[in-house]
């Protein structure tokens, strides 16, 4: 089992990735990010992943992409707001705002049903977001 846990994480967390990349290419049309989007976005995912076992491991469902995703980037606000890097944060927040107003407009319309882990992770990176922007 844990075999195909292992294929499933990878493959979400790749999906996750290319979400972030995307966004984080639009934000470095306006600001320098300091590194590749695509290494940012797999090292942001990586490490959110990483990092809490809790939410993210072989015993728990597969979070939705959107929402790894936004955790990600969530991770990245804060990450850049400890190094003091106020562009770069800035770009994370625009990112982050894009990838919840995606997700809540599919709720909306009912193109997306969230688990009770993804619900609480949602609620929990909106609360980062809207302390972030204030």
């Amino acid at each position: 089992m844990a075999l195909f846990f292992g294929i499933r994480s990878v493959a979400r967390k790749s999906q996750a990735a290319v979400l972030v990349q995307n966004l984080l290419e639009m934000s470095a049309k306006y600001t320098e990010l300091g590194a590749r989007p695509g290494d940012i976005a797999n090292k942001i995912v990586g490490l959110v992943w990483d990092r809490n076992p809790q939410w993210f491991g072989p015993n728990r469902p597969l979070p939705n992409k959107f929402i790894l995703a936004a955790c990600a980037l969530s991770f990245g606000v804060n990450a850049m707001a400890q190094k003091e890097n106020r562009n770069v944060e800035l770009a994370m927040v625009f990112c982050l705002a894009e990838v919840i107003k995606e997700v809540t407009m599919q709720q909306e319309f009912n193109n997306l049903q969230l688990g009770a882990l993804d619900a609480h992770l949602l609620e929990t990176v909106t609360e980062h977001l809207a302390a972030a922007s204030a």
